[in-house]
């Protein structure tokens, strides 16, 4: 396979899994008691603490050691693997033998018997986390999408058959745990047979890779507390309820929150050109551009979900969870500093321990709020929280940034821009939602009818005015099946 099409496998592997997972989320709230709900989130919370705790960044690194020509490369392979293996099995027997712990803490006895139940997913997940780049890197791309929408469709349907059929918790949750595993002895078998699983693993191997990923998971460590640490503080003093309640509220639409590093992708070659050229103006200019036609994308879908967020909630969750509506809604304003990645010119210019350090700063201010405000607030404290530690982690890796480049902020965002593009999203946001509002129809009318009077009145206006560039974004359009060519020559 060329790379563009093992990027585009990928890119359609993982779309698949996010929308089997986005259509299957509302029917898991409606379907579980909300205590259930509740206690399925609590296992996932351990399950993914100690999976990076155990993980060691191993995976973050395992491209650049399969890559790596010192190496042979079966050798890679197998010392990764065992690596995952260890690390896996050690997530999965701490958080074992920690159930009891949890349940108390938590105040949820069923945890000491489900945390049994669920540990294997850690396991499962490291070892297919190794072995997927593996076969990334040896053209199986295809492969790895019909194992990605086939696992995570096959693990839909039992979980619905457990439910409906058993009527189990434990069923359900056990269904969650192994197609982890399932899914990592299938990739096992496929390098097997294609002759990449001769090798011998080998402690050089492991230790260059240790070294190597080490600062990597520092910075993971630090930076994963914004998923698990209002999850474990809500755990501990509020309720299963009010975590299901969290949970549904900071919900990520596909793609919105992510969607500058994939715009950025075909724009890494002229910043890494750029920054050993040591243009750093230039560089700015480019951040500014790609930072201002990402926030024309983002914008509008953030906005429109602060002023939609009742309606959403409703329509995606059921009135069973309509107080995750200011949740969601909070949330959806943090998709607003989401318009560029703040540390990929700091990794470029070669400073990891700034970005730690900034981590390091985001974890003690989002504690800090966190146990000033679950209290007054509860989860609604919880979500401003986290989002306001995000937004001082985002400005002071771009203070850094700017004061590294020597340039100024209205060199690196066009502030006014940005401005006017929420602006003019706000004032239509507002329009569709009085319109909506006019009408006597329940929340998913509402919301469809919001959409299609935001969305097209606001693109238009974009466009407009200029605030939407699709013309430096040709060449990923170009690389769509079918119809990327034409768009690609038309833009």
């Amino acid at each position: 396979m060329t790379k563009s099409s093992t990027a585009l496998a990928l890119v359609i592997s993982q779309s698949v899994n996010f929308l089997l997972i986005f259509l299957f989320t509302p029917y898991l709230a409606r379907a579980l008691p909300t205590s259930d709900y509740g206690t399925f989130c609590q296992l996932q919370l351990i399950a993914s603490l100690f999976g990076v705790l155990t993980s060691f960044g191993l995976n973050q690194v395992a491209i650049y050691i399969y890559s790596n020509r010192k190496f042979n490369f079966n050798d890679s392979v197998k010392t990764l693997m065992t690596a995952g293996i260890v690390s896996g099995v050690t997530g999965t027997a701490l958080m074992a033998f920690c159930g009891d712990w949890f349940g108390a803490t938590f105040r949820n006895t069923s945890l000491q018997q489900l945390n049994w139940a669920f540990a294997p997913q850690i396991a499962g997940q490291q070892i297919s986390a190794v072995l997927t780049h593996a076969l990334v890197y040896t053209n199986q791309a295809r492969f790895l999408l019909f194992l990605t929408a086939f696992g995570t469709a096959s693990r839909l349907v039992l979980g619905v058959i457990a439910i409906h059929v058993f009527d189990s918790l434990l069923c359900f949750v056990l269904v969650f745990a192994l197609e982890p595993l399932a899914s990592g002895f299938a990739q096992y078998c496929r390098l097997r047979l294609t002759g990449f699983m001769g090798g011998k693993a080998t402690i050089r191997i492991l230790w260059t890779a240790y070294n190597l990923a080490r600062p990597l998971y520092l910075v993971t460590l630090l930076g994963a507390s914004y998923t698990y640490l209002s999850g474990l503080l809500i755990s501990i003093w509020l309720t299963q309820a009010d975590l299901a309640t969290y949970k549904n509220g900071s919900i990520e639409l596909p793609i919105i929150g992510t969607l500058y590093g994939v715009l950025s992708t075909a724009f890494v070659k002229d910043m890494s050109r750029l920054t050993s050229a040591q243009h750093f103006k230039a560089l700015a200019a480019l951040k500014q551009r790609l930072t201002s036609n990402t926030a024309a994308i983002v914008f509008p879908f953030a906005i429109y979900c602060i002023f939609f967020s009742k309606e959403f909630v409703l329509a995606y969750f059921s009135e069973r969870y309509l107080d995750s509506a200011s949740i969601f809604s909070i949330f959806s304003f943090a998709l607003l500093f989401r318009i560029q990645q703040y540390s990929d010119v700091l990794i470029l210019l070669g400073e990891p321990q700034t970005i730690l350090k900034c981590n390091v700063v985001f974890i003690a201010s989002n504690l800090a709020l966190n146990v000033s405000l679950i209290g007054p607030l509860g989860v609604q404290g919880c979500a401003i929280a986290s989002v306001v530690s995000l937004g001082l982690l985002s400005w002071l890796q771009l203070h850094i940034t700017i004061r590294k480049l020597n340039v100024k902020y209205t060199d690196y965002l066009d502030l006014r821009r940005l401005f006017s593009i929420a602006l003019v999203c706000a004032c239509m946001a507002s329009c569709a939602k009085f319109t909506a509002h006019l009408l006597p129809i329940s929340s998913l009318p509402s919301l469809i009818l919001g959409f299609c009077i935001f969305l097209p009145a606001t693109l238009i206006l974009l466009v407009k005015f200029a605030y939407l560039e699709l013309a430096p974004f040709r060449p990923i359009f170009s690389k769509l099946p079918f119809i990327g060519r034409l768009i690609g020559e038309n833009l």
